[in-house]
């Protein structure tokens, strides 16, 4: 439905999925799906995607945030 909607709407949209690892552990993910080049009329539109592991940087958001809170208790 994302990548339908990017080619449609001519513009990026990302999406954040979870993973399971083989050693149980899980991984976030981020999609991001973009309109490539304009192509000929009639021809199928062409779309670029990517895709990053960023469970580290979740991780340290919920870090900073449970310090934030803690912060705010003191």
């Amino acid at each position: 439905a994302m990548v339908a909607a990017v080619a449609a709407g001519k513009r990026p949209a990302s999406v954040v999925l979870r993973f399971a690892h083989r050693d149980g552990t899980y991984r976030s993910m981020e999609v991001i799906v973009r309109p490539g080049p304009i192509r000929k009329q009639g021809a199928p539109p062409l779309l670029i995607g990517s895709m990053r592991d960023i469970t580290d940087r979740l991780d340290e958001e919920r870090a900073l945030r449970a310090r934030g809170a803690e912060l705010e208790t003191l």
